[in-house]
């Protein structure tokens, strides 16, 4: 009996723990440029910061087949927002954040398509953490 439980009780906490890294990551610095880009995968959040002016964060998304790509960006920082398909071309974007928004893209084929965080100089962003 008492080795069932210590199995079982082992079972959920590997199983919990795997649960929390699953569903959060942080942002990690330097990703300022398309080569510098996070990795994103999807259902799982990202947390940043633009931690000045000049700083912008590039985060990279694999995508395997023609589609929708949806983007969910949460934050109040005023800053602007970008996605780029893989020959690194504005296909959407939204000039503030403010809330929560959805920016939805017609995908024709795989490849790596971009995601910028950026101070766009409208509304002076602030260091305000993101969400994605």
């Amino acid at each position: 009996m008492i080795s069932f439980l210590f199995r079982m009780f082992c079972q959920v906490v590997i199983l919990t723990l795997v649960a929390v890294n699953a569903h959060a990551a942080a942002e990690i610095e330097l990703n300022n440029s398309p080569g510098q880009a996070n990795t994103l995968s999807s259902g799982v959040l990202v947390s940043g910061n633009l931690y000045d002016d000049a700083d912008q964060d590039y985060f990279k998304i694999n995508v395997d087949s023609s589609g929708t790509l949806s983007i969910d960006v949460s934050s109040y920082n005023r800053a602007a927002v970008q996605v780029l398909n893989p020959s690194l071309q504005v296909v959407a974007g939204a000039d503030y954040i403010s809330g929560d928004k959805t920016l939805s893209v017609g995908v024709a084929s795989s490849g790596s398509y971009y995601i910028r965080i950026f101070d766009g100089n409208t509304y002076n962003a602030s260091t305000d953490p993101y969400d994605l």
